[in-house]
C-alpha cells in the first residue's frame, strides 16, 4: 500500500512508529475541547464543543452537554452529544492526545 493510499490515522501511526523507533522522545498530552479549539481557531464545532465544555465546567462534560436543560442558550440546537448524533462515537472525555519532542513542541 503506497503512502498516498493510507489514512491520516495511518500516517501518524506510521509516523510515530517510526519516531519511536529511532529513538526519538514522544511524550503524549491529553487535550480538552478548550486547548483544542485554540490549536484550531477557525474550527466551528471546535469552538462549540469548547463553549458547551466550559458552560458545564469540564465535570462528565459529554453527559451533562448531551443532557443540557438551557433550552434558550443559542448553542443548544447544534450542541455535540446529542442522541443519535455522530458525536455519539467520540471519546467519553473529548480529549485528543497531542505528542511532545523532547523539547515540549508538538510533534
Amino acid at each position: 500500500m503506497s503512502e498516498q493510499d493510507l489514512k491520516p490515522w495511518e500516517k501518524a501511526q506510521a509516523a510515530r512508529k517510526a519516531r519511536l523507533e529511532s529513538g526519538e522522545a514522544v511524550q503524549s498530552v491529553r487535550l480538552n475541547p478548550i486547548e483544542r479549539a485554540r490549536l484550531k481557531p477557525k474550527s466551528k464545532s471546535l469552538a462549540i464543543k469548547a463553549m458547551c465544555y466550559h458552560c458545564v465546567g469540564g465535570e462528565q462534560a459529554v453527559q451533562t452537554i448531551r443532557h443540557c436543560t438551557s433550552t434558550t442558550c443559542p448553542l443548544y440546537t447544534v450542541r455535540p452529544y446529542q442522541v443519535g448524533s455522530n458525536d455519539d462515537a467520540d471519546d467519553a472525555d473529548d480529549v485528543d492526545v497531542v505528542e511532545l519532542d523532547a523539547q515540549g513542541e508538538e510533534a
